[in-house]
């Protein structure tokens, strides 16, 4: 099977992957036999590549593999990579900017769609759904009227299993995490974000199953003591008075009491919640304690709780972009957070999910089209538009490892 950029596919040939529009809904199914009406199709709906099984194509004429390999420039403009002009579509003219953010879409989901095997594609909404579900059953429980009787350890421990077998399975759980958030119920999908992170983390830390479990369980219930201060100050959308942020930094000292009650729910547990937002430098708080002196499992909960906060939306702030959010935990590592913890986190971590819309420094935009193993922080990016907003041919990629004057400034939404 071979992917074939659509100014190459000829009436005849046999589609290898099953092609959908941007919501969805399906276009033309896998094994179809192309027609000129289906192919006229396919461009109306600004389909850039395709699957094509390979006996079929043999038949025709094949591109040179220069003619499909993204190929990789210092600048990434139009005229620095000798792309001709006419090539070249002004982004708000000729098509207009709604049908052209559409087509950007449509890129968008080709490149998650082509990160994914087919197998991969068959359960992608069903970890979505996993996740949902886990998301309803915190709200659930932290929002119930007796909160500690609510608390259950059994519960607990099947909702970490399935999400330690979303990340064991998932090749990009990102881009399932994204799904969860929202303003409204921030506290919830929060902590099934950090909890991720966390086993992510120790999976790193090369912890065993066991281990794992309890880190998991006590991540996913590390804010539970927000459920018991006063909630108009935790949903203030300014800034909190030295009282008020009194009242808030209580949460470590009421989740902690809650969970230690929690029968069968484990000391790890309660320690998270009472020392995650303590600092290696002794400037956290409730306790100030130092270095060693705060747990290993709390150390990982504070990375990971602090990396979702800042990459997230909140009711007075907008979210960061990974990269600043990783350069604020990477330049207080040793200060604030475990050094080893937060270089494990770094490697462990794709930090940009395929098809991130994403603005570089020099004005481009582009769709991270893969991530570098061991720099997720410096991804692949796919050129959209260049520094004038004029359209870029699909197969012009940038690797920020390679071209290190680029960096990502903002996260674009399309």
């Amino acid at each position: 099977m071979h992917r074939v950029g659509l100014d190459g596919i000829q009436a005849g040939m046999t589609i290898g992957k099953t092609i959908y529009r941007i919501d969805g809904v399906l276009l033309l199914p896998e094994g179809q036999k192309l027609t000129n009406a289906q192919i006229a199709k396919l461009k109306r709906y600004h389909i850039q590549e395709i699957f094509i099984i390979d006996d079929d194509f043999s038949s025709f004429i094949e591109e040179s593999p220069e003619m499909h390999r993204a190929f990789i420039v210092a600048g990434t403009s139009a005229e620095k990579a000798g792309v001709a002009q006419t090539n070249v579509l002004p982004y708000n003219q000729v098509m207009g900017t709604a049908r052209l953010v559409e087509a950007d879409k449509a890129i968008r989901q080709a490149l998650i769609h082509d990160a994914m095997t087919k197998e991969e594609e068959r359960t992608s909404a069903k970890k979505n759904e996993v996740l949902k579900d886990i998301k309803a059953q915190i709200k659930d429980i932290m929002t119930s009227p007796n909160l500690g009787a609510s608390i259950d350890s059994k519960r607990t421990n099947t909702m970490i299993e399935k999400l330690l077998d979303q990340i064991m399975t998932s090749g990009d759980i990102l881009h399932h995490l994204s799904n969860l958030r929202s303003i409204d119920d921030y506290t919830f999908s929060h902590c099934v974000n950090v909890s991720i992170y966390a086993m992510i983390i120790g999976i790193g830390l090369n912890m065993k199953t066991e281990s794992l479990h309890a880190l998991g369980a006590g991540a996913i219930m590390h804010d539970v003591g927000k459920m018991l201060v006063q909630q108009d100050i935790l949903q203030k959308p300014g800034g909190l008075t030295s009282n008020e942020f009194d009242e808030i930094k209580r949460h470590t000292l009421l989740g902690y009491e809650l969970l230690k009650k929690v029968k069968n729910f484990g000391e790890v547990a309660a320690k998270i919640a009472l020392y995650h937002h303590e600092r290696m430098d002794g400037s956290g708080y409730p306790l100030q304690v130092k270095g060693e002196e705060i747990p290993l499992y709390a150390r990982i909960v504070a990375v990971s709780d602090v990396f979702d906060a800042l990459t997230t939306n909140r009711v007075y702030r907008s979210k960061e972009p990974p990269h600043r959010a990783l350069d604020f935990i990477t330049t207080e590592a040793g200060k604030h957070f475990d050094a080893d913890v937060v270089d494990v986190f770094v490697k462990q971590m794709a930090f940009y999910s395929i098809g991130t819309a994403v603005v570089l420094s020099s004005g481009e935009k582009g769709l991270v089209s893969r991530n570098n193993p061991q720099f997720p922080h410096m991804p692949v990016i796919r050129i959209v538009t260049d520094v004038n907003g004029y359209r870029i041919p699909q197969h012009l990629e940038c690797n920020l490892f390679i071209d290190r004057h680029l960096k990502i400034t903002s996260i674009w939404e399309l």
